[in-house]
């Protein structure tokens, strides 16, 4: 169900300059989707969407943040690889990291 919904998602091409509105906006739109299909979000805390479609949003997602971060490309074994729970670990960190700098 979540890749069928994802299948029309619109994504914009890379703009290094504008990566961080880029991002938000498909953070903002995959939100409206969610909302609007009462339990997707659920079915994609349960697993992880891995279908074509989820993944070409998330290729997206991170080409975006290698367009507004080009020195992502020297540490990208090191943020796709490891167990699930290490993946996991590393996406909390990078959360809490981002809160702590925002909270001060």
């Amino acid at each position: 169900m979540f890749d069928e919904i994802y299948a029309d998602f619109e994504l914009p091409a890379p703009d290094p300059a504008r990566w961080q509105d880029q991002l938000k906006e498909i953070a903002h739109r995959s939100y409206r989707i969610m909302i609007s299909h009462n339990d997707l979000a659920r079915a994609a805390l349960a697993s992880v969407p891995t279908g074509p479609n989820a993944m070409r949003v998330s290729e997206a997602m991170f080409g975006l943040m290698l367009a507004g971060f080009p020195h992502l490309r020297g540490h990208a074994e090191v943020m796709t690889s490891g167990a699930p729970g290490e993946r996991f670990q590393f996406g909390l960190d990078l959360l809490i990291d981002g809160l702590r700098r925002y909270c001060g």
